[in-house]
């Protein structure tokens, strides 16, 4: 599964004003965004944006409870192309459309290959 098991890095850290739902939590050391949206008590909770630390890229947008995934959502793969448009529960699709995008990668590598012979 995509995405950043923040268990797993020892320094996260967050910023938000006091008394406001909204904020960002980041990689301490290297201040790279993992998180944009709704907390509580410290965890995602409610809408918000989840970034990959491997290409810092958007790869989850929509619902979270207790810093999961929750709800509706849509998450993406690290080129930016939309892989799953439905429900998430505890952390896993629970319901919707799954889309692969192999064929337009193999696609654009023809029509490079094609436009080469030409």
């Amino acid at each position: 599964m995509l995405g950043v098991n923040t268990k797993d890095y020892k320094k996260v850290c967050w910023k938000y004003k006091v008394g406001d739902k909204n904020g960002k939590e980041y990689l301490a050391d290297t201040n790279q965004l993992l998180y944009g949206g709704e907390f509580l008590k410290w965890k995602r909770n409610g809408i918000g944006e989840e970034y990959s630390i491997d290409s810092n890229r958007l790869i989850y947008k929509g619902e979270f409870l207790n810093g999961e995934r929750n709800g509706k959502g849509k998450e993406f793969n690290n080129n930016g192309y939309l892989i799953f448009d439905g429900k998430f529960l505890n952390g896993k699709r629970l319901d919707g459309e799954v889309r692969q995008c192999a064929f337009h990668v193999v696609l654009r590598r023809f029509l490079r290959e094609f436009d080469a012979f030409i």
